[in-house]
């Protein structure tokens, strides 16, 4: 998806990269709601009222944020362990 495309552009270039996909959504898990609706302009204003409609979406999507951020947290470990591995200069 988006990281195709990076690679793509970047091989083009010739320019050195490394690309880390996290997964933050869990196997058994659906997300909390479709967030498509955000990429639309009137969409977010549909997607605030489908959560205030429905408010127990907000703490599955807390959950989902904290998911995003344990996926993030090893990433960083990921690139902090890898990237000293590359001279840079």
């Amino acid at each position: 998806m988006e990281s195709a495309a990076l690679a793509k552009i970047v091989t083009v270039q010739e320019t050195p990269n490394l690309i880390v996909r996290d997964v933050s959504d869990l196997l058994d898990k659906d997300l909390p709601f479709d967030f498509n609706p955000f990429n639309a302009p009137v969409g977010t204003i549909r997607a605030e009222t489908n959560l205030i409609r429905h408010p127990t979406r907000c703490m599955s999507l807390n959950m989902f944020k904290d998911q995003t951020n344990v996926a993030a947290s090893h990433s960083n470990l990921l690139l902090m362990n890898f990237i000293p591995i590359f001279d840079c200069d």
